[in-house]
């Protein structure tokens, strides 16, 4: 324990200040909660911090229902709609994501048609796609294929 120098009273916390808004005061001064309680924070007995539940904090916003094993509080239709509306609203950073997308894409839009250099480049780059979509559902054929001859052979 120690001894506020202002007040005199004994006290787990105090403080000596040395100067006052910038100003530097002739001598210390002690503070303790008894004689300047708004400096410190109230003591709290670890009891009194109780993780209270939602029904617990609002008990007019939750019903009573009971089921085989007793009573259940449900939430009412407007804490539910709360809580959906919140879960479904896009967070500062999804917004901030999607104008940033937009302006990107606005920055970016092609204006003026295709030459058709561009053209005969898209329209390989097309063939080249289906291509490889052939050859993967012909490889999966053959495969499926294999494994029912595997399959019957082993029957």
């Amino acid at each position: 324990m120690a001894i506020c120098g202002t007040c005199g009273s004994e006290a787990l916390k105090t403080r000596t200040i040395f100067e006052v808004n910038g100003q530097k005061l002739p001598e210390p001064k002690d503070e303790c909660p008894n004689c300047a309680p708004d400096h410190f924070e109230r003591f709290q007995d670890p009891s009194e911090k109780k993780i209270w539940m939602s029904w617990e904090k609002d008990a007019a916003h939750y019903r009573r229902e009971y089921d085989k094993d007793g009573p259940i509080m449900m939430p009412s239709d407007s804490v539910l709609q709360d809580l959906q509306d919140s879960v479904c609203k896009p967070s500062g950073e999804e917004l901030q994501a999607g104008a940033a997308a937009i302006e990107e894409k606005r920055s970016n839009r092609r204006t003026t048609p295709m030459s058709s250099d561009e053209v005969l480049m898209a329209i390989n780059k097309a063939r080249e796609i289906a291509f490889d979509i052939e050859a993967y559902h012909a490889q999966a054929e053959r495969e499926s294929r294999l494994a029912r001859e595997i399959s019957q052979s082993v029957n």
